[in-house]
C-alpha cells in the first residue's frame, strides 16, 4: 500500500486546512484542532524531537488523553521515531509491566507533559536512568527542519498488549498497517469525511489509538474525545456526547454498554437525549454479550437508538485493530450452542437449557483479510460449525513483536499442513457459519478439570447472575493445583460489604449455579470490593494476575460483619 497516514494528513491540511478533526472535551472546556493545526504541530514536534532523538529509536508516550498526546504521536510519526503509548498509571503501579516494557523497548526517552511528570515524581515514580522529556517545554519554533518521510514498511508504533494471560509484548505496527486497517474501518462502516464520532477509549490501547485517533485522521472525519476516567465517573456523559455532537459512530467494550444501560435504568425520568444519528455502535475488545445488547437497546429505545445499529467486531493488536466486522445495519447474528460441547470444540444445539450459551457473530473478514478457523494440532482448516483457533493473514497483520524473535516466529509464522501461510495465530477459539466468525473463548484461558474443557467466561457469567449483589463484568474464574487435582476458584466483585450469613448464602448460590450449569464443584468464592480486580487498559479482567494473587495469599477480601 502506497503512502502513509502522514501523507493523508498533509493532503487534508492542504485541501481543508480549517476543517476540525478533533474536539477534546475536558471539564466542559472544549479544545478544537483543525487539520492545519495538527500538521503544523506535528512538523514542529518532529523537528524538535530530531534534535534530541535519532530516527528509528524508541520513545514511550506517557500522557493523559488529550491534544498533547496526539501532537506528540504525530510528531514521532513524522520524525521517524517509533512511539510506544503507555498508560500513565502503569508507571506507578507496582504490579504493572512498565519495567518490562522499558527493558524490552530500550527507549531513548519518555515523552510526557510537565504536569504529568510532576505528578509522577510526587508519587515517587519517574526516577532512575530514564530520560524524561516534557514536550510542552521543548523549543518547537523551528517547525520545518529535518522532518523525515518514513516509508510504508517502516515501523510506526509499538502497541504493548495489555495481556490477560501474560506479560506485555510490543506489537510492531508499520505505517502500511495503519493505513490498511484504518481504510478497512472506513469501508466497513461506510464512513466519510463528513462523519462524526465520539471516543473515550484510552489512546494507549489499540481500540482508542487506531480506531479513535488514527482512523479519524485517515477518514477525515471529526471526533469528539474525552477521557476514560470521565466516562467511568459519569457513564451517561458518553450518550450525552453522542447526542450533542450528532455522532454516527462510537466504539466500546461490552461492559461500557452494560454500565450505561444500568445507569439509565436507575433514572427517575427521561434525559434530554437524541440518539437517532447513532448508526454504528461497535462492540469489541472483549466477549460481546447478546444480553448486553438487548438490555442497552431496551434502555435507549426511548431516545431513538436502534438495535440494528450494533456492530459486533473482532480484532486484536497483532492485526493492528479490526479483522472482522458487520457491513450492513441488519439484525445481529446470535447462535445458541451447548457450552459443554463447545468445551470439546463441538458446535451443537443445547440438550439441556442450563447448558445453553449465546454466541454473538462478529461479522466477516474486512479489508481483504483471510480469517480461518484451524485445528492447531493437525494444522487443517475447520469446516463450518466446528471450533478451532483463529488464524489470519493480510495487510493488517503486523510485523511481529519487538525484540522477541522466538515469540514472533511462534505467533506470526504459522503454516497449514499444505504449507499455505504464513498466518498469525491469535490464540482465540471460534467457529464460522457462512463466513461469519463466532468467537467462543481463548485457548490459554480454558479451564481443564478432569480432562474436560470449560470456558471461564461462561463460569463467570453464571456466578455474576446468581445474585444482584454481584457486579457485572466483575468476576475471574481460574483453577489452582491441589493434591486431588485442579480446583476451581472464582473471585467476584460485590457492590458493598456483606454479613457472614449473606456470605454463606452467596457462596451457596454460586456453588449451585456452577454445579447446575457447568457440572463443576466450586472450591472457593472470594468476594472483593468492586473495581479491585486487576484489569487491562481496555477493562478486561486479568485472570492470570488474579490467580497469582490468590496463590500468593495477596487477595484482600471485603469486610464481613
Amino acid at each position: 500500500m502506497n503512502g502513509t497516514i502522514l501523507d493523508v494528513l498533509r493532503d487534508r491540511a492542504a485541501r481543508t486546512p480549517d476543517r476540525v478533526v478533533f474536539r477534546f472535551d475536558e471539564d466542559d472546556r472544549v479544545q478544537s484542532v483543525t487539520f492545519a493545526d495538527l500538521a503544523r504541530a506535528a512538523r514542529s514536534m518532529a523537528a524538535a524531537l530530531n534534535r534530541e532523538i535519532a530516527p528509528g529509536q524508541r520513545v514511550l508516550l506517557v500522557y493523559p488523553a488529550g491534544v498533547p498526546f496526539i501532537e506528540a504521536l504525530f510528531g514521532c510519526l513524522m520524525a521517524g521515531i517509533i512511539a510506544a503509548p503507555i498508560y500513565p498509571g502503569s508507571v506507578t503501579d507496582r504490579s504493572s509491566s512498565f519495567e518490562a516494557i522499558v527493558e524490552n523497548a530500550a527507549p531513548a526517552a519518555v515523552l510526557t507533559t510537565g504536569a504529568t511528570l510532576a505528578r509522577l515524581r510526587k508519587r515517587g515514580a519517574a526516577q532512575g536512568n530514564l530520560r524524561w522529556l516534557p514536550t510542552d517545554a521543548i523549543d518547537v519554533t523551528d517547525g520545518d527542519a529535518r522532518a523525515s518521510r518514513p516509508e510504508p514498511q517502516d515501523i510506526a508504533l509499538l502497541q504493548y498488549t495489555s495481556s490477560t494471560t501474560g506479560k506485555a509484548k510490543g506489537v510492531m505496527v508499520t505505517h502500511a498497517n495503519i493505513l490498511h486497517n484504518t481504510r478497512a474501518i472506513r469501508e466497513t462502516y461506510s464512513l466519510t469525511d463528513g462523519s462524526r464520532g465520539v471516543c473515550w477509549l484510552p489512546p494507549y490501547h489499540d481500540m482508542g489509538l487506531i480506531g479513535g485517533v488514527l482512523q479519524t485522521v485517515s477518514t477525515g472525519m471529526e471526533t469528539l474525545l474525552f477521557s476514560a476516567l470521565s466516562f467511568a465517573q459519569h457513564p451517561l456523559r458518553w450518550l450525552a456526547a453522542i447526542s450533542s455532537h450528532r455522532a454516527e459512530l462510537t466504539a466500546a467494550p461490552d461492559f461500557a454498554y452494560e454500565l450505561a444501560a444500568a445507569k439509565l435504568e436507575t433514572l427517575d425520568g427521561p434525559l434530554d437525549l437524541d440518539l437517532r444519528t447513532w448508526r454504528v455502535a461497535i462492540s469489541g475488545a472483549e466477549p460481546v454479550r447478546a444480553s448486553t445488547m438487548r438490555r442497552f437497546a431496551a434502555a435507549t429505545e426511548l431516545y431513538g437508538f436502534r438495535a440494528e445499529a450494533f456492530f459486533p467486531s473482532y480484532g486484536l493488536a497483532e492485526s493492528t485493530l479490526i479483522a472482522t466486522g458487520r457491513r450492513n445495519a441488519t439484525q445481529v447474528s446470535i447462535r445458541t450452542i451447548d457450552r459443554h460441547a463447545a468445551g470439546e470444540r463441538v458446535v451443537r444445539e443445547p440438550r439441556n437449557p442450563l447448558a445453553a450459551q449465546e454466541i454473538v457473530g462478529c461479522g466477516r473478514p474486512v479489508g481483504g483479510m483471510r480469517v480461518l478457523t484451524v485445528d492447531p494440532e493437525r494444522r487443517l482448516p475447520c469446516p463450518d460449525e466446528s471450533i478451532g483457533e483463529v488464524w489470519m493473514a493480510g495487510d493488517s497483520v503486523t510485523a511481529g513483536y519487538w525484540n522477541l524473535p522466538e515469540e514472533t516466529a511462534s505467533t506470526f509464522c504459522a503454516f497449514l499442513a499444505n504449507s499455505d501461510g504464513p498466518f498469525l495465530r491469535t490464540g482465540d477459539l471460534a467457529f464460522r457459519v457462512g463466513g461469519e466468525l463466532f468467537v467462543t473463548g481463548r485457548i490459554k484461558d480454558l479451564i481443564i478439570v478432569r480432562g474436560r474443557n470449560h470456558d471461564p467466561a461462561g463460569i463467570e457469567r453464571s456466578v455474576e447472575q446468581c445474585s444482584p449483589r454481584f457486579a457485572s463484568h466483575g468476576a475471574a474464574a481460574f483453577t489452582v493445583a491441589a493434591q486431588s487435582g485442579e480446583m476451581l476458584v472464582v473471585m467476584q466483585e460485590t457492590t458493598n460489604a456483606v454479613s457472614k450469613d449473606e456470605r454463606a448464602d452467596l457462596l451457596a448460590r454460586a456453588r449451585a449455579a456452577v454445579a447446575n450449569e457447568h457440572q463443576l464443584s466450586l472450591h472457593d468464592l472470594v468476594l472483593v470490593r468492586r473495581g479491585s480486580l486487576p484489569r487491562t487498559t481496555s477493562g478486561k479482567i486479568q485472570r492470570f494476575r488474579c490467580r497469582l494473587r490468590y496463590v500468593a495469599g495477596e487477595v484482600e477480601g471485603i469486610a464481613v460483619s
